[in-house]
């Protein structure tokens, strides 16, 4: 029977600018580690964090099932990821991943992620090339990110700070919601065609003997 999805608790610690300033710089730092080592590319994944909090069940649920998505989609390509590290720091999860693929064919293979799955908003995927440059959308001819709430570039109302922190949290919540109807809703037809393939008789097997026509 489906039932709705509840809600990780968005609640966590503020943490001070200082461990937000830190773990950028850290995550600046182990990127440039790992090009070093003559990555073709690198990905650099982090979760969407409006407000002071940067933890919380909330995000880290989202942060986790990006991370399955990342890992499943480079392994369905066959992208090798020669190196991996992941930053758990009270400034941000952060995921950074060097792989032997060419950063214009990787970019537009997170994008597509980002367009398609339900969370994909919420996920911050960046793709940096050998040379240490990030790609950028209008490289592809995309427009800049849209914000989460109206639509209009996302870091012309983040800087603006357009929208409350309500705001912003209702429409991620919205997100979540959506994906996990559809993983329940997935989950409960899954269940329901295993149990039709388990009967005896098979439904549809008996409706064919009712109506008089011999099962083939």
């Amino acid at each position: 029977m489906y039932s709705a999805p509840g809600f990780p608790p968005l609640i966590g610690s503020e943490v001070p600018l200082e461990s937000v300033l830190a773990a950028r710089d850290l995550r600046y730092a182990a990127q440039q580690a790992l090009l070093a080592g003559r990555a073709a590319s690198l990905v650099s994944f982090s979760v969407l964090a409006p407000g002071g909090v940067k933890r919380s069940l909330f995000l880290d649920e989202i942060f986790q099932t990006g991370y399955a998505c990342l890992k499943q989609i480079l392994a369905e390509r066959h992208i090798t990821i020669s190196a991996e590290q992941h930053l758990d720091l009270k400034g941000g999860n952060s995921l950074l991943l060097a792989v032997d693929c060419a950063a214009d064919v990787l970019k537009p293979l997170m994008m597509e992620l980002e367009h398609q799955h339900p969370l994909g908003r919420l996920w911050d995927i960046d793709i940096i090339g050998g040379d240490g440059q990030p790609l950028s959308r209008s490289r592809f001819g995309l427009p800049p990110r849209a914000c989460l709430c109206c639509g209009e570039p996302a870091k012309a109302c983040a800087r603006s700070r357009r929208h409350s922190l309500d705001e912003l949290q209702t429409v991620m919540r919205d997100h979540y919601r959506r994906y996990r109807e559809i993983v329940v809703l997935g989950g409960s037809m899954s269940a329901a065609l295993c149990a039709e393939a388990e009967l005896t008789p098979n439904p549809g097997w008996l409706m064919l003997t009712i109506r008089g026509r011999t099962p083939t």
